[in-house]
């Protein structure tokens, strides 16, 4: 089952998507050819000519851009996030261009993988070194299988097919200090449609980009958004949410993980910018396929209704559960143990100790009254 938004293209206001639920049996999200006469895989259907996939790789990123003439991955999730089974799932067989945003795990965890499974044309990250085992895997891999390799850096202009490109609008100087700022940004242009894809760049990198935003290609003004840092607080700033002024935002992050992202500020911030937003914890795979003047989505699942706070003396069995760490038996226990005078009342749940009580109340959601 998948829902499909339907929109028109246009900045001058925003759309009220229509839902449409449909079935659909491949194996992914894409339309595909079958071989003929040779030729290879046609992995983009000729009414689309461009489409973007969000997998959902668990707590991380990883985003599949495909044209009719070159496959480009942004990143490759986790180790454990099976990136490369989701793209052989869709029928990639070689990977022009592979972006690394940045070195932290939860963005090149599967590249081993990724480079394992898949010819490689080229790789672009930001040049900043990491002293991770990660890391290092990522770039002994690269170094052995001879990937030609390059630095990106802002200006630089990647052609994917006939009138579509992604352009890297950050970092210019990137410091190894601050990983996740020297994360390469990019926006994918086809047309009318502008997608802009932030890696997990904080409030430092959003101020510079605010500051560089002068022109068509380098303006963040976009119609869809992927989210920084997983919806982390610590970007998404509305200053820079109302620059980007997106009709849909993409939020990358894992079911109940332990950093409480998407945070409640974000999610709020979002909303006040007049942005639908879908998550992969919650919506799956996502993915946009748009001819340049119209798109339309598809989510692998519906998301459940989400509150924005969950009072725990009061909520369903369902909602508790929506609360990092709480699985069905420690949604059971809260309801039985009632009523809690406040979030730390929660250490009288069984396995919830200081580290994930402080996990919960990063994720500020609970309250009590």
């Amino acid at each position: 089952m998948a829902l499909t938004y339907n929109s028109p293209i246009s900045f001058s206001g925003k759309f009220i998507l229509t839902f449409l639920a449909v079935l659909f049996i491949c194996a992914g999200c894409v339309n595909r050819q079958t071989e003929m006469d040779g030729l290879e895989k046609d992995l983009v259907s000729h009414e689309y000519r461009l489409e973007v996939h969000f997998i959902d790789v668990g707590q991380g990123d990883a985003v599949l851009v495909l044209t009719p003439s070159k496959t480009m991955l942004i990143d490759a999730g986790p180790r454990d996030g099976n990136a490369a089974g989701y793209l052989q799932s869709v029928g990639v067989t070689e990977i022009d261009i592979v972006i690394a945003t940045h070195p932290h795990a939860d963005h090149i965890g599967g590249m081993p993988d990724i480079f394992r499974s898949f010819p490689v044309r080229e790789i672009i990250d930001p040049g900043v070194m990491h002293s991770t085992l990660t890391y290092t895997r990522y770039l002994e891999l690269i170094d052995k299988l001879d990937i030609p390799y390059t630095e990106g850096r802002k200006g630089m202009r990647i052609d994917l097919c006939t009138d579509v490109f992604a352009e890297i609008i950050h970092p210019s100087c990137p410091d190894e200090e601050f990983l996740n700022d020297a994360s390469i940004v990019i926006v994918l242009v086809l047309g009318n449609l502008r997608v802009l894809l932030t890696g997990d760049i904080e409030r430092k990198s959003e101020e510079i980009l605010l500051d560089g935003n002068n022109d068509f290609v380098a303006s963040l003004q976009s119609h869809i958004f992927k989210v920084p840092h997983h919806g982390s607080p610590t970007s998404s700033h509305v200053d820079f949410i109302e620059a980007v002024n997106p009709e849909l935002s993409i939020i990358m992050c894992g079911l109940h993980n332990s950093y409480g992202n998407p945070h409640r500020l974000t999610l709020a911030a979002l909303e006040a910018a007049g942005s639908d937003v879908l998550r992969t914890d919650l919506n799956g795979h996502i993915v946009i396929r748009t001819d340049g003047e119209s798109y339309v989505v598809e989510v692998e699942r519906d998301a459940p209704p989400l509150p924005s706070l969950i009072n725990i003396n009061t909520a369903s069995l369902e909602e508790l559960q929506l609360i990092v760490h709480i699985g069905p038996e420690r949604a059971k226990q809260i309801i039985r143990l009632r009523p809690f005078e406040s979030a730390d009342d929660l250490v009288r749940v069984d396995g919830i100790g200081p580290a994930r009580l402080a996990d919960i109340k990063r994720q500020n959601i609970v309250v009590t009254e």
